[in-house]
């Protein structure tokens, strides 16, 4: 572009504050001369909380103004500003892609340059209202009887059109709250006329149902800005429909799937073998024979696992949750399997999920796949960790992290104190769901593979700060240290030219998924922008899967473009240290220095003492954690904090997958042997101070002391009295 081709010179932009889904966001771009739409309309790209929105064009052409307006698309949130324009590809800088949309009256192009603007307090929030907590059902007298009511309280006013409903049991009778009053103000009323005599013991949620409001048909609740309050999903995109109502979680919802017999549970199980074999061959194309089989692989034993000795019922549960990065409330989802038993109390595992390629692929969705679909397959893991531990009687659970399956978040990828939050607040609601069926639950257990790994490490850390006894907690190839993991792939990637495996191919993925999940949920939108450089928009397109086609790289592609994927037609290396600017990439001492380096340190785990018991499995050929990361990771726990109950097995030959199911088949044993059972009692010591009281602890540091220095006379003299005075104080 030259001088000659006419510019933007400002633009008028919407008032600063909070927009709602309601609301219409006009832009007038000021050009330095008249300019004229062509045939081809042109848009106003506008990015908000990284999901790429179009203004549409109103009119203006023959003038020097052009007005677009934006419809704000329900769900959408942007807490730290929307930000006009679309990242160049080469140059690393947003511009306004008109793509010669836009002529001067000589039929110049304008130029897509962006003036100097601030959107940092136009702000977007289209998630409607959201419920904070609800009261106790209460019994109270009025003109017209005993009535059982209930409060909801949410963040803000909120206006109802029509009678939502609350569904609870009246004694022996399901029934149903009716709204009273409360629009306009932040707290719901719910009441009915309760038939007959009735005690406070007598009233409450349905137990297979859950906390929740039902919306029939033509109600709402909205808030201030117009927003619809959120409904719950059931099957992935799909909204759920509970007789004939649509529905809102208070606390939680629970949506009984079906049961799966022990022969398919077993089906689950044979199907590991193909799984794992998909990633092992040289030629996905061949069968996988011996000579198709990566040759640092081969050795491999894939395990045998024990078949299922029971059915187990599948849970989808909905519930609330909360993001403390930003001191919110969402909905959020999980599963449970529960074991067909007649065992009392149920052992449960707690399984974190791995890293999800796709939103749909979410814990809660895994079984929403017929054996014929595309996506069968690559949900099997979740439905095999069922098959495995549900199979032998434990319940197990798995949470969805944020922004996967039904949540209208963006995916809250290694986002640590969120992801604690989602898998505490699905432990503590399976608690109920296990109690309504009439049992209770004993031993807790975690477990998790990959980034689900890195999971299990914050859930141990929260449950142990909460006091709540974990019996084990085993973990498959978990990168804890988040920034020494993309340190490696960035200053030592390995290239597979020493015989072993080279850097998985998708370490791009984590790249790009923690750059936006650490920067967007830590509202420091910034940061990705800063560290992915003018692969900025291929890769919020990858994040967001906001694209219509992607492909791998192949031979037909320029040289320098084989080794990635490609993005409606946008390279994307698959090496880390490609994407990066050089900034960060030349230097490993700048890239600590990042503002993203930090996201990372603050995501890691395991950087603190860990007092349960863990069992840690790494693969000698993973292409993800080497075995010298995996050294590190557990040395830290080991020598640097003197933990003696863990173990670390870097299992020969075995990569990402592999070190998966022998975690998987090493972990039931092992668990097994952990469970206290109700006849038994439990170690006393299990949870317990090392010494019976303050007195105790005192008096063996003395003695260590006493050795230490060779029992002197004065420690001798000392040694004396202390016992003294313990003898009298016992007496």
């Amino acid at each position: 572009m030259t001088n000659l081709n006419p510019w933007v010179e400002a633009i008028t932009l919407p008032n600063y504050g909070v927009h709602g889904g309601a609301e219409q966001l006009i832009f007038s771009l000021n050009f330095n001369d008249n300019v004229f739409v062509g045939q081809v309309t042109p848009q106003l790209p506008v990015e908000i909380g990284y999901r790429m929105r179009h203004a549409e064009y109103l009119g203006g052409s023959g003038t020097n103004v052009l007005d677009f307006a934006l419809n704000i698309t329900p769900g959408d949130l942007d807490l730290d500003g929307i930000s006009i324009g679309i990242v160049d590809s080469i140059t690393g800088l947003r511009d306004f892609d008109f793509s010669s949309s836009i002529t001067d009256i000589k039929g110049n192009s304008a130029s897509d340059k962006i003036p100097a603007l601030n959107t940092n307090n136009i702000l977007i929030d289209a998630k409607g209202p959201e419920i904070v907590s609800y009261g106790n059902l209460m019994l109270q007298r009025s003109d017209i009887g005993l009535q059982a009511v209930l409060e909801v309280n949410f963040a803000q006013d909120v206006h109802v059109t029509g009678e939502p409903l609350v569904p609870v049991q009246l004694g022996a009778s399901p029934g149903y709250l009716k709204y009273k009053t409360g629009s306009g103000s932040k707290t719901l009323i719910f009441a009915a006329t309760v038939p007959g005599p009735m005690e406070i013991n007598d009233l409450g949620f349905r137990k297979m149902t859950g906390q929740v409001i039902y919306l029939p048909e033509g109600v709402n609740i909205k808030d201030q800005l117009g927003n619809s309050v959120e409904l719950l999903g059931s099957n992935y995109n799909e909204t759920l429909i509970e007789d004939g109502n649509r529905v809102v979680v208070m606390g939680a919802h629970y949506e009984y799937l079906e049961t799966i017999k022990r022969e398919a549970l077993d089906q689950n199980m044979v199907m590991e073998k193909e799984w794992y074999l998909s990633g092992a061959r040289v030629d996905d194309k061949k069968p996988a024979e011996p000579n198709n089989i990566k040759d640092y692989l081969r050795n491999y034993k894939i395990p045998q696992f024990t078949p299922a000795a029971n059915d187990v019922d599948l849970y989808r549960i909905a519930f609330r949750s909360s993001i403390p990065e930003q001191d919110r409330f969402v909905t959020a989802y999980g599963i449970a399997g529960i074991p067909k038993t007649s065992a009392e109390s149920l052992p449960l595992v707690s399984w974190e999920h791995q890293t999800s390629f796709s939103k749909k692929y979410a814990a809660s969705q895994s079984f929403s796949f017929k054996p014929e679909d595309l996506d069968y397959l690559s949900t099997l893991s979740t439905r095999l960790k069922i098959a495995h531990y549900a199979g032998q009687g434990y319940a197990v659970i798995s949470a969805d992290q944020f922004g996967l399956g039904n949540s209208t978040e963006n995916y809250a990828y290694q986002v640590k104190k969120s992801n604690q939050q989602a898998s505490f607040d699905l432990y503590s609601k399976t608690l109920d769901l296990i109690k309504s069926l009439g049992k209770s639950s004993s031993d807790l257990f975690l477990a998790g593979w990959s980034g689900g790994g890195v999971t299990v490490a914050g859930f141990l850390e929260e449950l142990e700060s909460k006091r709540i006894k974990v019996q084990g907690a085993a973990v498959a190839a978990g990168p804890w240290d988040q920034e020494m993991l993309m340190k490696s792939a960035i200053f030592t990637p390995r290239d597979g030219a020493d015989g072993n495996t080279p850097d998985a191919e998708w370490l791009n993925y984590l790249l790009v998924y923690t750059a936006f999940s650490l920067s967007g949920y830590n509202e420091k939108a910034y940061i990705a922008e800063d560290v992915l450089g003018r692969y900025y928009e291929v890769a919020r397109k990858l994040y967001t899967r906001e694209y219509k086609e992607l492909r791998k790289s192949n031979d037909k592609d320029r040289e320098e473009e084989r080794q990635g994927i490609f993005i409606d037609g946008q390279y994307l290396p698959n090496q880390v240290g490609k994407i990066l600017p050089e900034k960060y990439t030349s230097d490993p001492v700048a890239f600590s220095k990042s503002a993203y380096a930090q996201l990372l340190r603050d995501a890691s785990s395991g950087n603190i003492p860990l007092s349960s018991d863990v069992m840690m499995v790494y693969g000698g050929q993973d292409e993800l954690m080497s075995p010298d990361l995996a050294t590190t990771i557990f040395e830290r726990q080991s020598i640097g904090f003197g933990k003696e109950n863990i173990s670390l097995n870097i299992v020969d030959s075995a990569n990402h997958r592999a070190a998966f199911l022998s975690m998987m088949a090493d972990s039931l044993d092992w668990f097994n042997g952990k469970l206290v059972y109700p006849d038994q009692p439990e170690d006393p010591a299990v949870g317990q101070p090392m010494f019976a009281s303050g007195w105790d602890q005192w008096f063996f540091c003395f003695l260590a002391l006493g050795v230490a220095r060779g029992w002197d006379s004065n420690i001798l003299k000392v040694l004396q009295m202390v016992i003294i005075l313990k003898a009298s104080m016992a007496s």
